[in-house]
């Protein structure tokens, strides 16, 4: 849990563990010796039987095992390895740099929401109030032109309610470009996928993104179920990869998640 909700380090907990308990090995490096996998397969046994809370896998187990991150064997899981069935764990993007800022981010004007639907719209519509430059693209012009109306509308309806004044609807529209294409990506800082919550899918459009994306840009998938890390592994970039899951309207919905 503590890894989960980035409480602590994957060395911290394995540190802590080995110091103030005298284990030989931490708990985290324990498993990628065992086998994510093959742990998670070993507690949904126990918990079958003994429907004990302790014994039922943690989320993160599952999320590691779909995305082929088993451990040692793989040569990546909560370490990365010199090679599959490797012993020497060799720096990855979790382990900070000696010189790297804490907390340190990267500057972002330039959106791109990828999706022609209601949230792709509504996300398109949130980042240009907040006075980003965003292009929404879908698989053709017509309908990018059709997602770009719909927020039209949107802020139309916001208008008519006093929550918007006529200037600020103009400017908000002319900050959104609708385009037939991914590869009017190429420069945005920050990429967001907004399509159907299917694995394959994501993964198929965070291909393409890979490919498209100037380096550095950040990649955001609004997934609310499917496992970032088996998103992330479509791409070379696994450490441009984040979740960001608005809830829905976008438009009203003040909350985001980040993953």
């Amino acid at each position: 849990a503590m890894y989960e909700a980035n409480y602590a380090s994957r060395e911290d907990i394995d540190a802590a563990m080995k110091l103030g308990c005298g284990l030989p090995m931490g708990p985290l490096a324990l498993l990628d010796l065992i086998g994510i996998d093959t742990a998670r397969t070993v507690l949904e046994a126990m918990y079958a039987e003994s429907q004990d809370r302790l014994h039922a896998p943690a989320p993160v187990l599952g999320q590691l095992s779909s995305a082929g991150l088993t451990g040692r064997k793989a040569g990546r899981g909560f370490y990365t390895y010199d090679a599959p069935g490797g012993q020497t764990v060799v720096p990855d993007t979790l382990t900070p740099a000696a010189d790297a800022v804490s907390g340190a981010g990267r500057d972002v004007a330039s959106v791109g929401v990828a999706g022609s639907g209601t949230m792709a719209s509504g996300i398109a519509e949130v980042f240009a109030k907040a006075g980003y430059d965003v292009v929404l693209a879908a698989r053709s012009q017509a309908k990018a032109d059709v997602a770009k109306g719909r927020i039209a509308k949107s802020l139309e309806r916001s208008v008519a309610k006093g929550r918007l004044t006529a200037e600020a609807r103009d400017e908000t529209l002319a900050r959104i470009t609708a385009a037939g294409s991914l590869d009017a990506f190429a420069e945005v800082d920050l990429a967001v996928e907004a399509v159907a919550e299917d694995l394959e899918i994501k993964r198929q459009l965070f291909a393409s993104l890979d490919k498209v994306c100037r380096p550095g840009a950040v990649l955001a998938t609004t997934t609310s179920s499917l496992p970032v890390v088996a998103i992330a592994r479509a791409t070379a970039r696994p450490e441009d990869i984040i979740g960001m899951h608005f809830f829905n309207p976008a438009p009203a919905m003040k909350l985001v998640e980040v993953v």
